[in-house]
C-alpha cells in the first residue's frame, strides 16, 4: 500500500466547511504518468477492450468531451491504481473513518477547444446507496486551471435537497412532481451568497468531494491541452445499498436485484482496502 498523504487539521475543517478540499501530492507523479500512458494505450483503441462513452448511454453528447467507467473492472492492469492507491488512507484520515472501500472508477477526457459543459450536479441523487460517505476523489493527469478544470459551490452538501440526477436512468425518466433538476448555477456567478471554488492542480493532486457537494466544468477553454482526469467513488462507514429507479446502473458484475437493501457494499465487487489502525 502506498503511503497516505499527511493530512491537517486545516484540511479536515476545510472539508468539513466546503464539502470539497484539494489535497496535494496525493498519487506521486511517477505512478499518476503511468496511469497516464495506460490510459493512453487502451484510449487508442476503445472497442478492443470492450469499452464505449457513456454519451452512447445518455441523452447528452458533448463533442470533443468522453467519460469511460469500470476500468479496474474490466481491465486488470488498472486494478493496482486501485487497490495499491494512497488515496482510500489519505481519504480515511480526512474524513475520520474506520473502513473504506472501493465503489466506482471513471476516466474524463475534455479536448483543447471543447465547449460542452459538465451541468452543475451532485453525485449522491445518482448513486445506489445513501450515507454521508460515498466520497469521490477526482484527480487530473494533466495539468489543470480554471479554463478545464472542476468548479465546486463551497458548503453545498449542507444542502439536503435531492436534485433529480444527471444518470442515464435518470435522463430518460422525467422528474417527479417533488423532484426537481439541479438548477444551472452559471446563472448565479456574481452572487454574493454563492461561492465558486477552483484550484489550479497538477497530475497526482486530488480533490476529494462529498456526495451532495454541487460541482461543474466549464468545458475546455484552453487550444493546446487536453484534459484528462481519472476519478474513483469510495464507500465509508455509513453506506449502505439504497437502489432506485433514477439512480446509475450497477457495474457489469453487481444484480441490483440480489443486492442486500440496507447493508453496506461488501464481497469481492466492492472491497475494503484500508482499516484503521
Amino acid at each position: 500500500m502506498q503511503t497516505p498523504t499527511v493530512i491537517t487539521e486545516e484540511d479536515r475543517a476545510t472539508y468539513e466547511r466546503d464539502g470539497v478540499v484539494c489535497i496535494r501530492n496525493v498519487y506521486p507523479q511517477d505512478r499518476a504518468a503511468e496511469l497516464l500512458a495506460l490510459w493512453e494505450e487502451v484510449a487508442a483503441d476503445l472497442e478492443k477492450y470492450g469499452l464505449e462513452h457513456t454519451s452512447k448511454e445518455r441523452r447528452r453528447v458533448t463533442p470533443g468531451a468522453y467519460a469511460i467507467k469500470h476500468l479496474s473492472r474490466k481491465i486488470p492492469a488498472f486494478k493496482p491504481f486501485v487497490m495499491d492507491s494512497p488515496v482510500p488512507a489519505t481519504l480515511g484520515d480526512l474524513v475520520g473513518l474506520d473502513s473504506v472501500g472501493f465503489y466506482w472508477d471513471q476516466f474524463f477526457v475534455k479536448n483543447p477547444g471543447t465547449e460542452g459543459r459538465t451541468p452543475w450536479h451532485n453525485d449522491a441523487p445518482g448513486h445506489p446507496l445513501k450515507g454521508e460517505h460515498i466520497i469521490g476523489a477526482w484527480m487530473p493527469l494533466t495539468p489543470v486551471d480554471r479554463d478545464n478544470g472542476l468548479e465546486c459551490i463551497a458548503a453545498s452538501h449542507k444542502s439536503k435537497v435531492r436534485y433529480w440526477p444527471a444518470t442515464a436512468n435518470g435522463d430518460h425518466t422525467p422528474p417527479p412532481p417533488d423532484r426537481a433538476r439541479c438548477p444551472d448555477f452559471e446563472e448565479r456567478r456574481g452572487d454574493p451568497r454563492v461561492t465558486f471554488l477552483g484550484w489550479e492542480m497538477e497530475p497526482g493532486d486530488v480533490l476529494f468531494i462529498h456526495p451532495r457537494t454541487l460541482h461543474f466544468s466549464c468545458g475546455n477553454r484552453t487550444t493546446d491541452r487536453r484534459r484528462v482526469a481519472y476519478a474513483t467513488w469510495w464507500h465509508g462507514d455509513d453506506i449502505v445499498w439504497d437502489p432506485r429507479p433514477e439512480a446509475e446502473t450497477g457495474p457489469p458484475d453487481v444484480d441490483f436485484a440480489n443486492v442486500p437493501i440496507g447493508e453496506r457494499p461488501s464481497g469481492d465487487a466492492f472491497p475494503i482496502v484500508w482499516r484503521k489502525n
